[in-house]
Formats: structure tokens, C-alpha cells, sequence
């Protein structure tokens, strides 16, 4: 995840390209390992280590929107459907407020810096027909056709998130909740 864009929302942070890996499949909190990266000297070292995936993930593009938190605002969108998924938003993100799926288990005295989501694609197909392709995409996947020979997309076990966190000390630490 890129934070170059984003200092102004983040603050100080110890480079401005995270990389992050899993060392297994399952994708559960202790599954993570956390890698930041200054992109002006390090990109060079970066393209260097060599990749050996355990699993490939559908390759995913972002657009850069800025948004808000409200997370005591609930009140203020009580009149809208569903207004509790208002208030703070889930999904990938840098800075903010995280969105918790569970209880806040945010680590005593760190500071939230992401989320990474999971990303479930509108595959289209005859009972589910859908009109929202990935940013990168013109047309929605087609689950049944030459679209699933892709790579998974990215689940974070049950459709869950990645929560990610800087310590007082500088350590990166990341907690995984599902639905």
C-alpha cells in the first residue's frame, strides 16, 4: 500500500510503500508480516526479492478518494437505511477510523494507518447478473467463462478485513476480523 499521497492523513510513518505478505493460506492475524519500503531508494531492493507465492491473488487497482469518519456520528445518518455503515467506512483505506466487523480491538497505544478489505468481484452470470467491474475492468468478470482460470481474488478469511497499526516503538502489527 502506497502512503506517499497520504502524509498529510497518516502522519509520520517509517517509509511510504508497506508491503505486506502472508506466510500461510488461512490469512489469520499472526499469518502477516509487515515490510515498509522507501520508494526513492528501496524500490530498486523491492523488485529484487524474489516472489514465491504460496497463492496468487487477483490483481487489484485503487482510486484515491478522500472521505471522512464519523465514528460517534451514527445519530447523524439514523434516518438513512443501514445508516450504521455510514458513520465509518469499511473497505481498504488509509487513515481514518477503523471499520470494526467485531469488537475494537485496537492494540493499547498504536495508531490505526489502514485497512486492507477483501476484495469479492461482481462476477456476472445468468441468476446474478452484475454491472460493477473492478476499477481497472470495463465489464464485470464472468464467473463461468475465461475469468475463472484468474487468480482468487483476495479473501481475508470469512470476507473479513486486515486492520493495520503502527506502535509507539515502530513496529507494525495488523488484526484480522471476520464476518
Amino acid at each position: 500500500m502506497y502512503f506517499g499521497d497520504s502524509c498529510d492523513i497518516t502522519g509520520e510513518l517509517p517509509g511510504d510503500l508497506l508491503v505486506v505478505t502472508a506466510i500461510d493460506i488461512d490469512l489469520e492475524t499472526e499469518s502477516f508480516s509487515y515490510h515498509w519500503f522507501t520508494t526513492s531508494r528501496d524500490a530498486i531492493e523491492l523488485a529484487d526479492e524474489p516472489a514465491n507465492p504460496v497463492f496468487a491473488v487477483f490483481p487489484c487497482f485503487g482510486h484515491i478518494h478522500r472521505t471522512w469518519d464519523y465514528p460517534n456520528g451514527d445519530d447523524a445518518f439514523e434516518r438513512v437505511r443501514q445508516y450504521e455503515y455510514l458513520a465509518v467506512i469499511e473497505g481498504t483505506k488509509i487513515g481514518g477510523c477503523p471499520r470494526w466487523i467485531q469488537e475494537d480491538e485496537t492494540p493499547p497505544g498504536a495508531r490505526f494507518i489502514c485497512s486492507v478489505g477483501s476484495t469479492e468481484p461482481g462476477y456476472s452470470c445468468d441468476w446474478h447478473p452484475s454491472s460493477y467491474p473492478f476499477i481497472n475492468r470495463r465489464d464485470p468478470l464472468d464467473a463461468w467463462g475465461t475469468d475463472r482460470l484468474l487468480p482468487e481474488p483476495l479473501t481475508i478469511g470469512d470476507a473479513g478485513s486486515l486492520y493495520v497499526f503502527l506502535q509507539p516503538n515502530g513496529c507494525t502489527i495488523g488484526v484480522v476480523q471476520c464476518y
